[in-house]
Protein backbone atom coordinates (compact mmCIF):
# COMPACT_ATOMS: atom_id res chain seq x y z
CA UNK A 1 0.00 0.00 0.00
CA UNK A 2 2.93 2.35 0.58
CA UNK A 3 4.53 1.85 -1.86
CA UNK A 4 1.46 2.31 -4.18
CA UNK A 5 0.72 5.83 -2.38
CA UNK A 6 4.23 6.60 -2.70
CA UNK A 7 4.34 5.78 -6.85
CA UNK A 8 1.26 8.03 -7.06
CA UNK A 9 2.77 10.95 -5.13
CA UNK A 10 5.44 11.02 -7.72
CA UNK A 11 3.14 10.91 -10.90
CA UNK A 12 1.49 13.56 -12.26
CA UNK A 13 -2.04 12.61 -13.98
CA UNK A 14 -0.64 13.78 -17.42
CA UNK A 15 2.08 11.30 -17.32
CA UNK A 16 0.21 8.70 -15.90
CA UNK A 17 -2.16 9.18 -18.95
CA UNK A 18 0.97 8.68 -21.43
CA UNK A 19 2.20 5.52 -19.74
CA UNK A 20 -1.67 4.31 -20.21
CA UNK A 21 -1.45 5.65 -24.05
CA UNK A 22 2.06 3.94 -24.22
CA UNK A 23 0.73 0.37 -22.63
CA UNK A 24 -2.43 0.46 -24.90
CA UNK A 25 -0.54 1.13 -28.22
CA UNK A 26 1.34 -1.17 -27.62
CA UNK A 27 -0.40 -4.52 -25.75
CA UNK A 28 -4.16 -3.64 -26.73
CA UNK A 29 -4.52 -1.25 -29.97
CA UNK A 30 -7.54 -2.62 -30.95
CA UNK A 31 -9.09 -2.41 -27.51
CA UNK A 32 -9.33 1.61 -27.28
CA UNK A 33 -9.62 4.66 -29.57
CA UNK A 34 -8.72 7.78 -30.34
CA UNK A 35 -10.58 10.76 -31.41
CA UNK A 36 -10.48 14.53 -31.64
CA UNK A 37 -13.06 16.86 -31.47
CA UNK A 38 -13.60 20.23 -32.54
CA UNK A 39 -14.74 23.12 -30.57
CA UNK A 40 -18.54 22.92 -29.15
CA UNK A 41 -18.51 18.81 -30.51
CA UNK A 42 -21.05 16.96 -28.44
CA UNK A 43 -19.13 14.34 -26.32
CA UNK A 44 -22.38 12.89 -24.62
CA UNK A 45 -25.95 13.79 -23.86
CA UNK A 46 -27.29 14.47 -20.39
CA UNK A 47 -29.30 11.60 -19.04
CA UNK A 48 -27.90 9.10 -21.90
CA UNK A 49 -26.96 5.39 -20.99
CA UNK A 50 -23.05 5.50 -21.18
CA UNK A 51 -20.75 2.82 -21.66
CA UNK A 52 -16.94 4.06 -22.33
CA UNK A 53 -14.98 5.67 -20.21
CA UNK A 54 -13.35 9.16 -21.57
CA UNK A 55 -9.62 9.64 -20.87
CA UNK A 56 -8.48 13.52 -21.67
CA UNK A 57 -5.07 13.70 -23.74
CA UNK A 58 -5.07 17.58 -24.72
CA UNK A 59 -7.51 20.07 -25.00
CA UNK A 60 -10.37 21.36 -22.46
CA UNK A 61 -13.98 19.47 -22.16
CA UNK A 62 -16.85 21.60 -20.35
CA UNK A 63 -19.20 19.60 -18.30
CA UNK A 64 -22.71 21.40 -18.26
CA UNK A 65 -26.19 20.63 -16.62
CA UNK A 66 -29.80 22.04 -17.71
CA UNK A 67 -31.59 23.86 -15.31
CA UNK A 68 -35.71 24.64 -14.56
CA UNK A 69 -35.70 26.57 -17.41
CA UNK A 70 -33.77 24.33 -20.15
CA UNK A 71 -30.74 26.99 -19.49
CA UNK A 72 -27.55 25.46 -19.50
CA UNK A 73 -25.49 25.72 -16.40
CA UNK A 74 -21.33 24.89 -16.43
CA UNK A 75 -20.52 22.79 -13.86
CA UNK A 76 -17.17 21.83 -14.22
CA UNK A 77 -13.95 21.41 -16.78
CA UNK A 78 -11.88 19.10 -17.54
CA UNK A 79 -8.11 19.12 -18.12
CA UNK A 80 -5.64 16.66 -19.66
CA UNK A 81 -4.98 13.74 -17.99
CA UNK A 82 -8.18 13.89 -16.01
CA UNK A 83 -11.52 10.78 -17.01
CA UNK A 84 -14.91 11.76 -17.36
CA UNK A 85 -18.18 10.30 -17.40
CA UNK A 86 -16.78 7.70 -14.50
CA UNK A 87 -20.19 8.09 -12.80
CA UNK A 88 -22.31 7.05 -15.30
CA UNK A 89 -19.60 4.32 -16.78
CA UNK A 90 -18.74 2.71 -12.92
CA UNK A 91 -22.59 2.41 -11.99
CA UNK A 92 -24.22 1.97 -15.45
CA UNK A 93 -26.26 5.14 -14.41
CA UNK A 94 -27.46 7.73 -17.31
CA UNK A 95 -24.78 10.76 -17.44
CA UNK A 96 -25.63 13.20 -14.96
CA UNK A 97 -24.32 16.11 -17.39
CA UNK A 98 -23.76 16.49 -21.46
CA UNK A 99 -19.93 17.06 -22.29
CA UNK A 100 -18.39 19.48 -24.94
CA UNK A 101 -15.19 20.30 -25.99
CA UNK A 102 -14.40 24.29 -25.27
CA UNK A 103 -10.69 24.07 -27.73
CA UNK A 104 -9.40 21.17 -30.34
CA UNK A 105 -9.21 17.96 -28.04
CA UNK A 106 -7.77 14.41 -28.43
CA UNK A 107 -9.60 11.74 -25.92
CA UNK A 108 -8.87 8.46 -25.10
CA UNK A 109 -12.18 5.99 -25.40
CA UNK A 110 -12.21 2.46 -23.78
CA UNK A 111 -15.80 1.10 -23.97
CA UNK A 112 -16.80 -1.10 -21.18
CA UNK A 113 -16.19 -4.80 -22.74
CA UNK A 114 -12.76 -3.68 -23.85
CA UNK A 115 -11.94 -1.82 -20.33
CA UNK A 116 -12.75 -5.22 -18.70
CA UNK A 117 -10.66 -7.47 -20.75
CA UNK A 118 -7.61 -5.44 -20.63
CA UNK A 119 -8.09 -5.04 -16.90
CA UNK A 120 -7.69 -9.10 -16.40
CA UNK A 121 -4.75 -9.71 -18.74
CA UNK A 122 -2.99 -6.50 -17.55
CA UNK A 123 -2.02 -5.55 -13.87
CA UNK A 124 0.37 -2.75 -15.10
CA UNK A 125 -3.06 -1.27 -16.66
CA UNK A 126 -4.66 -2.00 -13.66
CA UNK A 127 -2.10 0.17 -10.87
CA UNK A 128 -2.34 2.83 -13.74
CA UNK A 129 -5.72 3.64 -14.39
CA UNK A 130 -6.56 2.74 -9.93
CA UNK A 131 -3.95 5.62 -9.94
CA UNK A 132 -5.95 7.86 -12.37
CA UNK A 133 -8.59 7.49 -10.47
CA UNK A 134 -7.56 8.05 -7.16
CA UNK A 135 -6.25 11.36 -8.77
CA UNK A 136 -9.16 12.54 -10.62
CA UNK A 137 -11.13 11.70 -7.23
CA UNK A 138 -8.70 13.80 -5.02
CA UNK A 139 -8.81 16.59 -7.32
CA UNK A 140 -12.66 16.45 -7.79
CA UNK A 141 -12.98 16.58 -3.97
CA UNK A 142 -10.56 19.76 -4.11
CA UNK A 143 -12.38 21.17 -6.51
CA UNK A 144 -15.99 20.80 -4.42
CA UNK A 145 -14.10 22.12 -1.11
CA UNK A 146 -13.10 24.67 -2.75
CA UNK A 147 -16.85 25.09 -4.91
CA UNK A 148 -17.92 25.06 -0.80
CA UNK A 149 -15.85 27.67 0.52
CA UNK A 150 -16.57 29.74 -2.27
CA UNK A 151 -20.07 29.32 -1.59
CA UNK A 152 -19.49 30.46 1.88
CA UNK A 153 -17.98 33.76 1.03
CA UNK A 154 -20.90 34.32 -1.36
CA UNK A 155 -23.09 33.25 1.43
CA UNK A 156 -21.43 35.90 3.39
CA UNK A 157 -21.21 38.56 0.93
CA UNK A 158 -25.24 38.00 0.55
CA UNK A 159 -25.92 38.28 4.02
CA UNK A 160 -24.11 42.18 4.37
CA UNK A 161 -25.81 43.08 0.91
CA UNK A 162 -29.27 41.87 2.67
CA UNK A 163 -28.33 43.71 5.90
CA UNK A 164 -27.60 46.58 3.68
CA UNK A 165 -30.68 46.43 1.72
CA UNK A 166 -32.14 46.32 5.31
CA UNK A 167 -30.95 49.15 6.60
CA UNK A 168 -31.47 50.97 3.65
CA UNK A 169 -35.42 49.87 3.35
CA UNK A 170 -35.93 51.15 6.83
CA UNK A 171 -34.34 54.52 5.90
CA UNK A 172 -36.42 54.68 2.96
CA UNK A 173 -39.60 54.14 4.84
CA UNK A 174 -38.03 56.56 7.59
CA UNK A 175 -37.78 59.04 4.79
CA UNK A 176 -41.11 58.08 3.64
CA UNK A 177 -43.41 58.34 6.34
CA UNK A 178 -41.71 61.57 7.54
CA UNK A 179 -42.55 63.35 4.60
CA UNK A 180 -45.66 61.92 4.61
CA UNK A 181 -45.59 63.34 8.01
CA UNK A 182 -44.61 66.65 6.85
CA UNK A 183 -47.48 66.68 3.89
CA UNK A 184 -50.10 65.88 6.19
CA UNK A 185 -48.73 68.68 8.67
CA UNK A 186 -48.56 71.33 5.72
CA UNK A 187 -51.93 70.52 4.92
CA UNK A 188 -52.95 70.54 8.41
CA UNK A 189 -51.39 73.88 8.23
CA UNK A 190 -53.27 74.90 4.78
CA UNK A 191 -56.75 73.42 6.11
CA UNK A 192 -56.43 75.37 9.80
CA UNK A 193 -54.98 78.88 8.05
CA UNK A 194 -58.70 78.34 5.72
CA UNK A 195 -60.50 77.80 8.76
CA UNK A 196 -59.00 80.87 10.60
CA UNK A 197 -59.54 82.56 8.30
CA UNK A 198 -63.14 81.95 7.66
CA UNK A 199 -64.13 82.03 11.01
CA UNK A 200 -61.95 85.36 11.79
CA UNK A 201 -64.80 87.25 9.67
CA UNK A 202 -67.93 86.20 11.79
CA UNK A 203 -65.95 86.12 15.40
CA UNK A 204 -64.81 89.93 14.16
CA UNK A 205 -68.01 90.86 13.22
CA UNK A 206 -69.96 89.52 16.60
CA UNK A 207 -66.95 91.55 18.47
CA UNK A 208 -68.17 94.82 16.84
CA UNK A 209 -71.74 94.11 17.77
CA UNK A 210 -70.36 93.31 21.42
CA UNK A 211 -68.69 96.16 21.64
CA UNK A 212 -70.98 98.54 20.04
CA UNK A 213 -73.89 97.40 22.64
CA UNK A 214 -71.21 97.79 25.53
CA UNK A 215 -71.76 101.36 25.08
CA UNK A 216 -75.09 101.53 23.97
CA UNK A 217 -77.08 98.99 25.80
CA UNK A 218 -76.76 100.50 29.17
CA UNK A 219 -77.91 104.24 27.67
CA UNK A 220 -80.99 101.67 26.44
CA UNK A 221 -81.60 99.98 29.65
CA UNK A 222 -82.36 103.32 31.74
CA UNK A 223 -85.37 103.85 29.87
CA UNK A 224 -86.87 100.90 31.34
CA UNK A 225 -89.25 101.19 33.94
CA UNK A 226 -88.16 99.96 37.47
CA UNK A 227 -89.53 100.65 41.01
CA UNK A 228 -86.71 99.86 43.44
CA UNK A 229 -82.88 99.08 41.23
CA UNK A 230 -82.11 100.45 38.80
CA UNK A 231 -82.12 98.79 35.32
CA UNK A 232 -78.20 99.11 34.71
CA UNK A 233 -77.36 98.59 38.16
CA UNK A 234 -79.15 95.01 37.68
CA UNK A 235 -77.58 94.74 34.41
CA UNK A 236 -74.09 95.43 35.64
CA UNK A 237 -74.49 92.95 38.20
CA UNK A 238 -74.53 89.85 35.53
CA UNK A 239 -71.81 91.27 33.84
CA UNK A 240 -69.68 91.43 37.25
CA UNK A 241 -71.38 87.34 37.53
CA UNK A 242 -68.31 85.21 38.88
CA UNK A 243 -68.30 81.40 39.03
CA UNK A 244 -69.70 80.17 42.15
CA UNK A 245 -69.22 76.72 43.99
CA UNK A 246 -71.69 74.30 43.60
CA UNK A 247 -71.89 73.11 47.15
CA UNK A 248 -72.92 76.65 48.20
CA UNK A 249 -75.30 77.28 45.78
CA UNK A 250 -76.89 73.68 46.75
CA UNK A 251 -76.88 75.39 50.37
CA UNK A 252 -78.10 79.03 49.75
CA UNK A 253 -80.87 77.35 47.84
CA UNK A 254 -82.25 75.11 50.76
CA UNK A 255 -82.41 78.27 52.79
CA UNK A 256 -84.24 80.10 50.28
CA UNK A 257 -86.83 77.75 49.99
CA UNK A 258 -87.54 77.93 53.91
CA UNK A 259 -86.94 81.29 53.99
CA UNK A 260 -89.62 81.63 50.78
CA UNK A 261 -91.80 79.08 49.92
CA UNK A 262 -93.78 81.35 47.69
CA UNK A 263 -90.85 81.85 44.77
CA UNK A 264 -91.03 79.01 42.39
CA UNK A 265 -87.70 76.69 42.48
CA UNK A 266 -86.39 78.05 38.82
CA UNK A 267 -86.43 81.39 40.46
CA UNK A 268 -84.61 80.30 43.56
CA UNK A 269 -82.38 78.66 41.87
CA UNK A 270 -81.22 81.71 39.93
CA UNK A 271 -81.23 83.84 42.91
CA UNK A 272 -78.53 81.60 44.48
CA UNK A 273 -76.27 81.68 41.88
CA UNK A 274 -75.94 85.42 42.42
CA UNK A 275 -72.98 86.72 45.02
CA UNK A 276 -73.70 86.56 48.55
CA UNK A 277 -74.27 91.09 48.33
CA UNK A 278 -76.62 90.89 45.85
CA UNK A 279 -79.01 87.98 47.53
CA UNK A 280 -78.72 90.40 50.13
CA UNK A 281 -79.52 93.55 48.13
CA UNK A 282 -82.76 91.72 46.06
CA UNK A 283 -83.86 90.11 50.11
CA UNK A 284 -83.38 93.68 51.10
CA UNK A 285 -85.74 95.35 48.52
CA UNK A 286 -88.07 92.32 47.86
CA UNK A 287 -88.85 90.47 51.05
CA UNK A 288 -91.96 92.24 51.96
CA UNK A 289 -93.78 92.09 48.34
CA UNK A 290 -92.27 88.56 48.07
CA UNK A 291 -94.55 87.75 51.40
CA UNK A 292 -97.68 89.35 49.38
CA UNK A 293 -96.70 87.52 46.46
CA UNK A 294 -95.75 90.06 44.25
CA UNK A 295 -92.84 89.03 42.20
CA UNK A 296 -93.12 90.83 39.14
CA UNK A 297 -90.11 93.80 39.79
CA UNK A 298 -87.75 90.89 41.41
CA UNK A 299 -88.44 88.87 38.18
CA UNK A 300 -87.79 92.16 36.32
CA UNK A 301 -84.68 92.76 37.99
CA UNK A 302 -83.50 89.03 37.78
CA UNK A 303 -84.16 88.94 33.98
CA UNK A 304 -81.75 92.02 33.43
CA UNK A 305 -79.37 90.41 35.46
CA UNK A 306 -79.48 87.32 33.34
CA UNK A 307 -79.14 89.89 30.25
CA UNK A 308 -75.76 90.81 31.63
CA UNK A 309 -74.78 87.40 32.42
CA UNK A 310 -75.50 86.40 28.75
CA UNK A 311 -73.93 89.78 27.45
CA UNK A 312 -70.69 88.61 30.07
CA UNK A 313 -70.87 85.16 28.01
CA UNK A 314 -71.55 86.04 24.89
CA UNK A 315 -67.93 89.28 25.13
CA UNK A 316 -66.21 86.22 26.65
CA UNK A 317 -66.47 83.47 24.15
CA UNK A 318 -66.55 85.92 21.18
CA UNK A 319 -62.91 87.02 22.58
CA UNK A 320 -62.14 83.15 23.19
CA UNK A 321 -63.00 82.84 19.45
CA UNK A 322 -60.69 85.37 18.64
CA UNK A 323 -57.82 84.45 20.81
CA UNK A 324 -58.15 80.92 19.35
CA UNK A 325 -58.48 82.10 15.63
CA UNK A 326 -55.26 84.01 16.03
CA UNK A 327 -53.40 81.29 17.70
CA UNK A 328 -54.63 78.58 14.96
CA UNK A 329 -53.15 81.68 12.57
CA UNK A 330 -50.19 81.66 14.21
CA UNK A 331 -49.58 77.83 14.90
CA UNK A 332 -50.16 76.94 11.56
CA UNK A 333 -47.83 78.82 9.45
CA UNK A 334 -45.84 75.40 8.85
CA UNK A 335 -45.46 76.43 5.52
CA UNK A 336 -43.52 79.42 5.65
CA UNK A 337 -40.17 78.41 6.41
CA UNK A 338 -38.44 81.43 6.58
CA UNK A 339 -36.68 82.89 9.82
CA UNK A 340 -38.35 85.22 11.42
CA UNK A 341 -38.56 87.22 15.17
CA UNK A 342 -40.16 84.71 17.16
CA UNK A 343 -41.52 85.08 21.09
CA UNK A 344 -41.10 81.49 22.49
CA UNK A 345 -43.90 82.82 25.28
CA UNK A 346 -46.22 83.36 22.56
CA UNK A 347 -45.62 80.40 20.77
CA UNK A 348 -46.00 77.66 24.10
CA UNK A 349 -49.04 80.20 24.86
CA UNK A 350 -50.40 79.09 21.18
CA UNK A 351 -49.95 75.66 21.37
CA UNK A 352 -51.45 75.21 24.49
CA UNK A 353 -54.64 76.87 23.29
CA UNK A 354 -54.76 75.02 20.46
CA UNK A 355 -54.22 71.62 22.92
CA UNK A 356 -56.63 72.92 25.18
CA UNK A 357 -59.03 69.92 24.56
CA UNK A 358 -56.04 67.96 25.71
CA UNK A 359 -54.76 69.83 28.49
CA UNK A 360 -57.98 70.29 30.04
CA UNK A 361 -57.62 67.14 32.40
CA UNK A 362 -54.20 67.81 33.48
CA UNK A 363 -53.15 70.26 36.13
CA UNK A 364 -50.60 72.56 33.97
CA UNK A 365 -48.34 74.51 36.29
CA UNK A 366 -46.77 77.12 33.93
CA UNK A 367 -43.53 79.41 35.44
CA UNK A 368 -42.86 81.38 31.93
CA UNK A 369 -39.72 84.41 31.70
CA UNK A 370 -39.64 87.14 29.57
CA UNK A 371 -37.11 85.42 27.56
CA UNK A 372 -35.33 87.51 24.35
CA UNK A 373 -36.55 86.58 20.91
CA UNK A 374 -34.79 84.54 18.67
CA UNK A 375 -34.70 84.13 14.64
CA UNK A 376 -36.47 80.87 13.85
CA UNK A 377 -39.17 79.18 11.76
CA UNK A 378 -42.26 79.73 14.26
CA UNK A 379 -44.52 77.18 12.63
CA UNK A 380 -42.06 74.13 13.35
CA UNK A 381 -41.13 75.60 16.84
CA UNK A 382 -45.07 75.12 17.19
CA UNK A 383 -44.47 71.87 16.26
CA UNK A 384 -42.32 70.56 18.59
CA UNK A 385 -44.10 72.04 21.61
CA UNK A 386 -46.95 70.55 20.05
CA UNK A 387 -45.06 66.74 19.92
CA UNK A 388 -43.74 67.40 23.51
CA UNK A 389 -46.71 68.06 24.84
CA UNK A 390 -48.91 65.60 23.36
CA UNK A 391 -46.66 62.49 24.94
CA UNK A 392 -46.50 64.19 28.05
CA UNK A 393 -50.62 63.96 27.89
CA UNK A 394 -50.00 60.34 26.77
CA UNK A 395 -48.12 59.46 29.04
CA UNK A 396 -50.13 60.83 31.86
CA UNK A 397 -53.18 60.58 33.90
CA UNK A 398 -56.75 62.47 34.63
CA UNK A 399 -55.47 65.24 37.38
CA UNK A 400 -51.96 64.56 36.66
CA UNK A 401 -49.58 67.78 36.82
CA UNK A 402 -47.69 68.98 34.10
CA UNK A 403 -45.11 71.96 34.49
CA UNK A 404 -44.06 73.78 31.18
CA UNK A 405 -41.20 76.49 32.06
CA UNK A 406 -38.82 78.72 30.15
CA UNK A 407 -35.96 80.94 30.81
CA UNK A 408 -32.67 82.32 29.77
CA UNK A 409 -29.12 81.24 30.54
CA UNK A 410 -25.79 82.11 29.30
CA UNK A 411 -27.04 83.31 26.05
CA UNK A 412 -29.33 80.28 25.23
CA UNK A 413 -32.94 80.16 25.43
CA UNK A 414 -34.41 76.93 27.47
CA UNK A 415 -37.94 75.41 27.79
CA UNK A 416 -38.56 72.85 29.96
CA UNK A 417 -41.63 70.40 29.75
CA UNK A 418 -42.19 68.09 32.93
CA UNK A 419 -44.65 65.83 33.68
CA UNK A 420 -46.02 62.89 36.60
CA UNK A 421 -45.73 60.18 34.23
CA UNK A 422 -43.82 56.82 34.42
CA UNK A 423 -40.45 58.90 32.88
CA UNK A 424 -38.14 57.51 30.29
CA UNK A 425 -36.61 54.47 31.01
CA UNK A 426 -32.76 54.57 30.94
CA UNK A 427 -32.57 51.74 28.68
CA UNK A 428 -35.15 53.50 25.66
CA UNK A 429 -33.39 57.14 26.42
CA UNK A 430 -30.91 56.67 23.46
CA UNK A 431 -33.92 55.50 20.93
CA UNK A 432 -36.68 57.61 21.52
CA UNK A 433 -35.44 60.02 18.79
CA UNK A 434 -34.93 57.47 16.56
CA UNK A 435 -37.46 57.04 13.09
CA UNK A 436 -40.12 54.45 13.74
CA UNK A 437 -39.44 54.04 17.30
CA UNK A 438 -42.68 53.79 19.49
CA UNK A 439 -43.93 52.28 22.92
CA UNK A 440 -47.43 53.53 22.50
CA UNK A 441 -48.77 51.01 20.93
CA UNK A 442 -47.92 49.12 24.17
CA UNK A 443 -49.61 51.35 26.21
CA UNK A 444 -52.63 51.36 25.05
CA UNK A 445 -51.92 54.74 22.54
CA UNK A 446 -51.07 54.52 19.48
CA UNK A 447 -47.76 56.02 17.39
CA UNK A 448 -45.47 56.10 14.25
CA UNK A 449 -42.78 57.10 15.92
CA UNK A 450 -42.20 60.08 14.21
CA UNK A 451 -43.61 62.86 16.59
CA UNK A 452 -39.69 62.52 18.62
CA UNK A 453 -37.42 61.88 15.43
CA UNK A 454 -39.17 65.45 13.77
CA UNK A 455 -38.46 67.26 16.72
CA UNK A 456 -35.28 66.30 16.78
CA UNK A 457 -34.66 67.41 13.37
CA UNK A 458 -36.45 70.67 13.74
CA UNK A 459 -34.16 71.53 16.84
CA UNK A 460 -30.83 70.42 15.58
CA UNK A 461 -32.01 72.36 12.48
CA UNK A 462 -32.17 75.53 14.53
CA UNK A 463 -28.50 74.73 16.17
CA UNK A 464 -30.35 73.96 19.24
CA UNK A 465 -29.97 70.70 21.59
CA UNK A 466 -32.90 68.52 23.99
CA UNK A 467 -32.15 66.96 26.95
CA UNK A 468 -34.41 63.98 28.11
CA UNK A 469 -34.13 63.26 32.10
CA UNK A 470 -36.44 63.07 35.37
CA UNK A 471 -38.23 65.60 36.88
CA UNK A 472 -36.94 66.55 40.36
CA UNK A 473 -40.07 68.18 41.11
CA UNK A 474 -42.91 66.12 39.69
CA UNK A 475 -41.37 62.56 39.32
CA UNK A 476 -41.79 61.72 35.74
CA UNK A 477 -40.25 62.64 32.22
CA UNK A 478 -38.17 65.77 31.54
CA UNK A 479 -37.44 67.47 28.15
CA UNK A 480 -35.59 70.55 28.03
CA UNK A 481 -34.92 72.72 24.76
CA UNK A 482 -31.83 74.45 24.41
CA UNK A 483 -32.36 77.19 21.75
CA UNK A 484 -29.42 79.86 20.64
CA UNK A 485 -30.61 83.53 20.79
CA UNK A 486 -29.75 83.61 16.65
CA UNK A 487 -29.70 85.76 14.06
CA UNK A 488 -30.28 82.74 11.04
CA UNK A 489 -29.20 79.15 10.62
Amino acid sequence: MDSFIDSYKLSEPIELVNQLKTLLEADFPDKFELKEYEIDDLIFREGQSNRILYILLSGTIELSKYNKSDIPVKVDWIRPGSLFGVLSFTTGRSTLTFAKAKSKSEVLEISLPNFERIRKESTVFYDVIGQLFIQNLIERYIHVVSIHMELDELHLELQKERNNLKLTLGELQASQERLVNQEKMAILGQLVAGFAHEVNNPAGALINSIDFLSSDLPELLKIIPTQTIPPVDAFNWGIQQESVSTLKTRELSKQLEQNYPELERSVIRKIAQLPKQVVETLEQEFKASIKKGDITELLKIINLIELGIAFKGMNVSARRIAELVQSMKNYARQGNAQLEDTNIKSGLNDTMLILSNRLKKRTVILDLEDVPETQAVVGELNQVWTNILINACDATSDGNRLKISCGELNGLIWVQFEDEGPGVPDIIKDRIFEANFTTKNSSGHFGLGLGLAITYQIIKKHNGEIEVGRSKELGGASFTVWLPIQQGF
